[in-house]
Parts: C-alpha cells; sequence; structure tokens
C-alpha cells in the first residue's frame, strides 16, 4: 500500500476541541487515520463535557442542601 499525501496539513487538536462544527470536519475528512482521530477528540470533548455539566449540577445541588441547612 502506497503511503497517502496531503496537500494541507491536519487542523491541530486544540482547535477542534474549540470548534462548534466538529461534524463538518468529520463529513469532509476521508482519510481513515485522521478519521478515527476526529472521532477520537469528538468523544474526548463529550466527556468533558458530561463531567463538567455533572460537577456543575453537583455543586448547586451541596450549595442548595448547605442553604437549606442553614435557615433551619
Amino acid at each position: 500500500m502506497t503511503a497517502e499525501r496531503r496537500k494541507n496539513k491536519p487542523v491541530p487538536d486544540e482547535v477542534l476541541y474549540k470548534a462548534s462544527d466538529l461534524r463538518a470536519f468529520i463529513d469532509k475528512e476521508r482519510r481513515r487515520d485522521e478519521l478515527a482521530r476526529l472521532m477520537e477528540v469528538r468523544q474526548q470533548r463529550r466527556v468533558w463535557l458530561t463531567t463538567v455539566g455533572l460537577c456543575a449540577a453537583m455543586n448547586l445541588l451541596l450549595l442548595g442542601m448547605a442553604l437549606w441547612g442553614g435557615h433551619q
């Protein structure tokens, strides 16, 4: 199998993590290795957002319990 060459450089991970249209990058990509990297970035981003959301919800719950306990 011959080595594939790119005309343009792949997008850095830092840019992909901040991109709101990551799906567009995935739809345009045809190379398997780059597609796998994009899917991994998408999964890591989803895990990060879920973790931050759950931590924020837990902090709000604990803050509410502290305020409710302080009034009694």
